[in-house]
């Protein structure tokens, strides 16, 4: 990009490298130190039209980017020597000097093109304090450089010469600097430096009092204006239009950023509709399960209805009749007690069984963070059913460590395992047994009685489910296992069940 800017300034057309300037310090992605170099060639530019301003405009854009520690890097001696040659071209040689002391310690950084200017302004300065040889000794050694690197400058330096030499008034000296110079500048074809070379011959004249070789290097330089006037006519700009030009970038640019919020905008209006239509989605997803909850909500009702119906109401009817009918005397009366006992405790447990689960579907049951030791639990409900029990001859088989514990409260350990014990009972033969056992996380209890039949195993645990009668004719509410899972469930465990080949086996889990 560099090199086609300088082609552009030597070319004599500063609009393209302007263009090209302005779209590169556009762009979004640029580091520090190509920004400083475009900077430096902005001032280029500037300076080949004579807008000096702008030129040191330019630079002091450049500087904010300069580290501030006192070690100067490439880039920031490249833009203190920028700025001390545009200073040395207005004549603030004070402020030129400046910048060249603060570069003097790190011409390392400077490339053989630029280090020979280097050495040309030392000489210049050395002119200056009429330290003639020293000024001699510079630009000799300037032109060494410019020789090898960049022979295209050596103009910039004869001329210089020529005025130690009109100072020494030494004549042949001058006109043989002279004609090198106008010989280097036709060789490259870079008419500014010809007209260079004839301005500083004038001067030099009229430092002499030649006034006729004077008037020669006016008329030379008169030519040259013309020729260069109307070689830039069609592709040199002015300052103004510099300026436009820059303007009509700027303003591209404001565009670009303009339609780069409209897509913005545009994407966040998108995403925003997006969102809203899932939010939509979302809530007719909350109303679908909301309505299937109440369907499973008043399919239950009607299965408590049922329930109740079934199991609450015939047994309070069976007790009725057998109160009206009967007048027992003697092993008549105590087998009429008997079963009386049995139709009012299977009402009592279908009643409590209910009330339970109709907490627990309104959320009345809260599940507690406590742990307890499971062994007395299972040894109060066998004491506290012991007559049930005894009545079936069954043997409970209890094989848990002493110290295991279960993550629930007490009550509701308590209806857990008092459902599963009674039902493991209730489907036994006589004289059968039950295993209970307990490791880490899982749970067994295990009865050799009739097991499930297939058919109801399959939805035993989706719902509520008709009860079975016992081996014995025993009755159940067929709440039992329903609110056994459903408690289970908010203490963060879960049960299963599976026939064996003898009997069948509940199983309890962790989530």
């Amino acid at each position: 990009m560099l090199e086609e800017v300088q082609r552009y300034n030597y070319a004599s057309r500063p609009d393209s490298s302007i263009f090209i300037l302005s779209n590169y310090l556009s762009q979004e992605k640029k580091d520090t130190a190509n920004i400083i170099r475009a900077q430096i060639a902005f001032s280029n530019t500037y300076k080949s039209v004579r807008n000096y301003e702008k030129a040191i405009s330019s630079l002091n854009s450049a500087k904010k980017f300069v580290p501030t520690n006192t070690k100067k890097t490439k880039e920031a001696t490249e833009l203190y020597f920028e700025m001390a040659l545009v200073l040395f071209d207005i004549h603030q040689y004070d402020s030129a000097e400046y910048y060249m002391d603060e570069i003097r310690s790190s011409l390392m950084h400077l490339d053989s093109g630029s280090l020979a200017q280097y050495i040309m302004q030392d000489g210049y300065f050395a002119y200056q304090k009429k330290d003639y040889p020293t000024a001699l000794e510079k630009y000799d050694e300037c032109i060494t450089l410019m020789r090898l690197f960049a022979e295209r400058h050596l103009p910039m330096i004869y001329p210089k010469k020529m005025e130690v030499f009109a100072a020494t008034e030494e004549l042949d000296k001058l006109y043989q600097a002279m004609d090198t110079s106008l010989y280097y500048a036709d060789k490259h074809d870079i008419l500014v430096y010809r007209l260079y070379t004839y301005e500083m011959f004038r001067k030099s004249m009229l430092e002499l009092k030649l006034y006729e070789e004077a008037e020669r290097g006016r008329q030379a330089i008169k030519a040259l204006n013309e020729k260069q006037d109307n070689q830039s006519k069609n592709n040199q700009i002015s300052a103004t239009e510099i300026d436009a030009k820059v303007k009509v970038i700027n303003d591209q640019k404001r565009i670009n950023r303009l339609l780069l919020a409209l897509v913005i905008v545009s994407i966040l209006a998108l995403i925003g509709l997006a969102i809203f239509l899932r939010l939509i989605t979302l809530n007719q997803r909350k109303i679908k399960r909301q309505k299937e909850e109440l369907e499973k909500l008043n399919r239950i009702n009607q299965q408590i209805i049922s329930t109740i119906s079934h199991d609450i109401k015939d047994p309070l009817l069976a007790i009725k009749l057998l109160l009206s009918s009967f007048k027992p005397e003697g092993k008549q009366k105590q087998l009429f007690l008997e079963s009386a006992k049995q139709q009012v405790d299977a009402t009592s447990n279908a009643l409590n069984s209910l009330l339970l689960w109709s907490k627990t579907q309104l959320n009345l049951v809260k599940p507690k963070e406590d742990s307890i030791l499971l062994r007395p639990i299972l040894d109060e409900i066998i004491t506290l059913n012991s007559a049930l029990i005894q009545q079936k001859n069954i043997q409970f088989n209890v094989v848990l460590p002493e110290d295991f514990h279960f993550d629930s409260d007490r009550q509701n350990a308590s209806i857990i395992f008092r459902n599963l014990l009674l039902n493991a009972v209730k489907y036994s033969h006589q004289n059968g047994k039950i295993d209970i056992t307990a490791k880490e996380n899982h749970i067994a209890v295990r009865d050799y009685g009739v097991g499930i039949p297939p058919p109801k195993l399959k939805k035993l645990f989706k719902g509520l489910v008709r009860s079975e009668y016992g081996t014995q004719m025993e009755m159940g509410s067929g709440l039992g296992l329903f609110l056994v899972q459903d408690l289970l469930r908010k203490q963060g465990y879960k049960i299963s069940a599976r026939n064996l080949e003898v009997g069948c086996v509940f199983e309890i889990e962790r989530l």
